[in-house]
C-alpha cells in the first residue's frame, strides 16, 4: 500500500497546477493540501479543485512558510529569481522540495541549496520536465 503524500504548491501557474493534477489522478498518492499563489483566480480555482481548506491558500510563499510544517512536501514552481529563497525556507523547515527548473539563477544559488538539502537529509528534485516537449 502505497502512502499518500501531503504537499504544498507554491506558485499556481501553468507548472504548478500541472503538478497538482497528478493528484486528482492518483488521489491514493497524493493531496494537495496548501497552495500558495498571487493571481486570485488561480488560487481559487485551485482550492476548489482539491478543497483546500481556506486557512491553507495563500497569496505568497513566504506566507505559507510562515505556518508550522503541515505537509511531507512542498512543489515550488513560482518565479525563477524566487528559486533559492524558496528553497533554503522550505528545506529549513524540513519539507521534502520538488523544484521546477532552473533550480537557481546563479552557480553560487545552486551550491548554497544542496549545501542545504544535504544538511537536512530531505528528498530534493530538480524537475526538467520541458526537456521532453516537441520543440525542444
Amino acid at each position: 500500500m502505497t502512502k499518500q503524500v501531503k504537499v504544498l504548491i507554491a506558485g499556481c501557474g501553468s507548472r504548478g497546477r500541472i503538478y497538482a493534477n497528478y493528484s486528482i489522478a492518483h488521489p491514493e498518492e497524493m493531496k494537495v493540501v496548501g497552495i500558495a499563489e498571487p493571481d486570485n483566480v488561480y488560487r481559487e480555482m485551485l482550492v476548489k479543485q482539491h478543497n483546500i481548506s481556506f486557512e491553507n491558500a495563500f497569496k505568497d510563499w513566504q506566507e505559507m512558510a510562515k505556518k508550522p510544517k503541515f505537509a511531507d512536501a512542498v512543489i515550488i514552481a513560482v518565479q525563477d529569481n524566487m528559486h533559492a529563497e524558496a528553497t533554503a525556507v522550505f528545506a529549513e523547515k524540513g519539507y521534502n522540495i520538488l523544484l521546477e527548473k532552473p533550480m537557481a539563477l546563479t552557480e553560487n544559488e545552486c551550491r548554497k541549496i544542496v549545501d542545504i538539502v544535504i544538511s537536512k537529509n530531505i528528498i530534493f528534485a530538480v524537475c526538467h520536465v520541458l526537456r521532453y516537449t516537441r520543440y525542444t
